[in-house]
């Protein structure tokens, strides 16, 4: 089996700030990908997911800044499911 993406998939890091959410979840320093045909398409799966509690949304690891701020890795299918305060 192939390590390589396949066609036409990609994936997009999302950062996150300090404290996220009502329990406060503690994800500062940390990262998601999430694998998506599109920009448009990985923001919307983000936004079902989190709602808009994250901060930050990348084209790349490296734009994210992984290795260079030692960022924690945290699963997509791991985080928790949030509601923004107006929902």
């Amino acid at each position: 089996m192939s390590d390589k993406k396949p066609l036409n998939k990609y994936w997009y890091s999302f950062g996150f700030g300090h404290h996220h959410g009502p329990d406060k979840i503690p994800l500062r320093n940390c990262y998601t990908v999430v694998e998506a045909e599109s920009y448009e398409e990985a923001r919307a799966k983000m936004f079902e997911k989190r709602g808009p509690i994250w901060a930050f949304d990348y084209r790349s690891e490296e734009a994210c800044g992984v290795v260079r701020f030692r960022m924690g890795f945290v699963p997509f299918d791991e985080l928790q499911h949030q509601q923004g305060p107006n929902t």
